[in-house]
């Protein structure tokens, strides 16, 4: 029989099972992988993309895209705030709200956006992935909530210091169209997508390393609250103030 070997980089983010009849040698998030085995994953793990073909041959699946590499987990900074369209605005308090917040009232004035800044000590550069991390702070039930995510396209942006200035704030191009944002459970986690935003950012000529990054969370047509549904449809997370729950986090993974 003959011998083949391939290497396997795994994401350390995951919990994993490998079973084997053959000889693996770790070092570090390398394995060189070497004989005649069988492995099973747990959950489904996505690899290099030169070990395709050979972990097809052993596995008969086709792995997705690179997900390993270096993790930094960067907590949000002073200045969060949100704001709606019946120009509310905070940048104090325990809590951020996105969606709509109108209540028995016209929903065209809840429409709600956040701000929420991270100073990136990375360079432009090629990233795996981005992720944001929120932390309910209020159950929210009701309605479905309609979101765009994404990064504000602005050169180390300032602080908005009212709902006009907030409002004015240009999102990436690259964002997430989040359709059906589900009911959230205060103390759960959740979790945007941000990778084609963040990359966007990293890829202009003017990003610096230690510059502000920062996420931008906008109303994509939640249906707002009225007679018949008696209530803000919007969700509601931890603030950098909070003491109770996590501030966002934002994972870059490269």
């Amino acid at each position: 029989m003959n011998t083949k070997t391939f290497y396997l980089k795994v994401e350390t983010e995951k919990e994993f099972d490998v079973s084997l009849s053959g000889f693996v040698e770790s070092s570090t998030l390398l394995f060189p992988i070497v004989g005649n085995f069988e492995m099973s994953f747990s959950p489904s793990l996505t690899v290099f993309p030169i070990a395709n073909m050979l972990l097809s041959w052993i596995t008969g699946i086709t792995p997705a895209r690179i997900v390993t590499g270096t993790t930094v987990n960067i907590s949000a900074g002073a200045g969060d705030c949100w704001g709606d369209v019946s120009s509310s605005f905070s940048s104090t308090g325990d809590a951020i709200n996105i969606g709509n917040n109108a209540y028995l009232t016209d929903p065209s004035l809840g429409r709600a956006k956040a701000w929420i800044p991270f100073i990136v000590n990375l360079a432009s550069m090629t990233i795996l992935s981005a992720t944001i991390y929120v932390v309910a702070s209020q159950d929210r039930l009701m309605g479905q909530v309609r979101l765009k995510v994404g990064c504000e396209a602005s050169d180390n942006p300032s602080t908005p210091t009212n709902w006009n200035d907030l409002n004015s704030r240009a999102i990436t191009t690259a964002a997430l169209l989040e359709a059906n944002v589900p009911i959230w459970t205060t103390g759960n986690t959740y979790s945007f997508d941000v990778t084609s935003s963040v990359q966007e950012i990293l890829n202009y000529s003017w990003w610096d390393s230690g510059d502000v990054l920062s996420i931008l969370f906008t109303d994509w047509g939640t249906r707002g609250g009225d007679v018949h549904d008696l209530g803000a449809v919007n969700r509601v997370f931890a603030s950098t103030e909070n003491t109770t729950y996590t501030e966002p986090i934002l994972r870059i993974i490269y």
